[in-house]
């Protein structure tokens, strides 16, 4: 019985100095409640001012953002000051999870991506988004690049945004007009630029309309008529 036990411990000793050595290489990790969670790789690193130009393609249509001096145009016209912020998120997209590496593209709806994203920088470099299908349940979107087998997800706010650009252009508001808009300020009633005869023509116009006996109307009868103020024809003689 002591021989037998004796060889169980034995076995036990060898099988846990061969687990310490497989174990020798691991790097050491904090697990359990309240560990860290290891940031995933990013996707993309690109310095947001050096992007001159992101062209969309989508299903419903396509659009170009230029940068101008002082901000941002949407295919040649004014854009609105949300473009800088959207260009800066895909400069550099925030990896919320990352697949496996043996999942397949077209199985997230890459083999039709929703959207294609390209970006160019002042140096001419290129790079391009290809966003897939949203992930079920969260307000999150499959994105890979082009050139990339990575799948990864993002945010789905700025992608919404671009989606949305497709149909509603972001363009810069219209500013409203402040100046005074009365009749007055317009030069009506006034005789103001005219020449002298226009101005005795309209004098005289709005003296005639002045003078005008008023017209009988259903709520003043007692009012006379033009015909009544006019003298009565001759009547021949015999």
């Amino acid at each position: 019985m002591n021989a037998r036990y004796t060889l169980i411990v034995v076995l036990v000793f060898v099988a846990l100095v061969a687990f310490a050595y497989t174990l020798r290489d691991t790097e050491s990790r904090q697990v359990g409640p309240g560990a860290p969670t290891a940031t995933p790789q990013a996707l993309l690193e690109v310095n947001e001012a050096d992007v001159e130009e992101v062209s969309v393609l989508g299903a419903t249509g396509a659009y170009t953002l230029s940068r101008v001096a002082g901000g941002w145009e949407v295919d040649g016209q004014p854009a609105s000051t949300e473009v800088g912020s959207v260009v800066t998120a895909l400069a550099k997209p925030t990896v919320l999870r990352e697949l496996p590496a043996d999942r397949k593209a077209e199985d997230y709806g890459f083999a039709t991506p929703a959207l294609t994203v390209t970006l160019r920088t002042a140096a001419g470099d290129k790079h391009v988004i290809v966003v897939g299908d949203k992930a079920v349940a969260e307000e999150q979107r499959y994105v890979k690049l082009l050139d990339g087998a990575r799948i990864v997800l993002i945010g789905n706010y700025d992608v919404d945004r671009l989606v949305e650009w497709l149909t509603t252009p972001p363009l810069a508001p219209t500013a409203t007009p402040t100046g005074d808009l009365t009749p007055a300020a317009a030069g009506e009633g006034t005789t103001e630029g005219l020449s002298p005869a226009e101005e005795s023509t309209a004098e005289e116009t709005a003296e005639a309309t002045a003078t005008a006996p008023p017209e009988a109307t259903s709520a003043n009868p007692q009012a006379p008529t033009r015909a009544a103020t006019l003298p009565a024809a001759a009547s021949p003689t015999p």
